[in-house]
């Protein structure tokens, strides 16, 4: 775990050892936030300060910020060179952008975190992937976006893999398990339990990725760390932000 003056935060190796600015934040740094529906102006406010206080923490507090407020779908924005800075986008689960001067950012409780960072025209990318967006096969067809808008080769890219729950942890019904494949189940008691982590190793694979981390932490099981939807019920999230 790495630290600023006042936040922590995971990373990840691959994405260090190519002088990335990553960070998946544990839940202080979010601790402070009272949530509201519908969010107040004091609210908005606080919001915002808070996600500068994340560009700080790694030292990219000139970038522009792009928030991906999660659609829990497969939506996924390539956002380009000259995306406008400061904006939240509300109906996608994953996004792109080869500009070196913009950072994106989201948060995530349970479900799968994603950077993505190719070196050669410097693209980054964020996959937030639910079990729809899993399904849905957002984490291949990301790549696949990227290969062909920026006509990359997959075994360039580096995909890093954030803390979520855990396949002995995350418990679905029958309609949720039988969307996916044997080898991401686990029956235990006569419940059903799925892998989503290993489900999107496998599509980076089958998309032509050779250099995948894992921060293996799960969520479910950490909760001093990391907040977890399913096991405590909040409107928290803790956050995950590249640059």
């Amino acid at each position: 775990m790495d630290k600023s003056k006042t936040l922590s935060y995971f990373t990840s190796p691959l994405l260090s050892k190519h002088g990335v600015p990553h960070g998946f934040f544990t839940r202080q740094a979010n601790e402070h936030i009272v949530y509201e529906n519908p969010p107040s102006k004091k609210y908005m406010d606080s919001a915002v300060d808070n996600r500068k206080s994340w560009l700080r923490a790694i030292d990219i507090d000139d970038h522009g910020f792009v928030f991906m407020e999660c659609a829990n779908q497969d939506k996924i924005l390539d956002l380009g060179k000259n995306s406008p800075f400061n904006i939240t986008l509300s109906d996608n689960d994953a996004v792109l952008t080869n500009s070196d001067q913009i950072a994106l950012a989201f948060t995530v409780a349970d479900c799968v975190p994603i950077f993505l960072f190719e070196p050669g025209q410097r693209i980054i990318g964020i996959v937030h992937a639910g079990w729809k967006g899993t399904n849905g096969g957002i984490a291949k067809r990301t790549i696949e976006m990227m290969i062909e808008n920026y006509k990359i080769a997959p075994k360039n890219v580096i995909a890093a893999i954030g803390p979520a729950i855990c396949g002995k942890c995350y418990e679905v019904k029958n309609d949720v398990g039988d969307l996916f494949a044997k080898k991401y189940k686990n029956i235990n008691n006569g419940k059903i339990y799925l892998d989503l982590v290993r489900a999107n190793i496998d599509q980076l694979k089958k998309a032509g990725v050779k250099q995948i981390d894992r921060i293996d932490i799960c969520t479910f099981e950490n909760t001093h760390l990391f907040y977890s939807y399913r096991k405590e019920n909040t409107p928290k999230r803790f956050a995950a932000v590249i640059g």
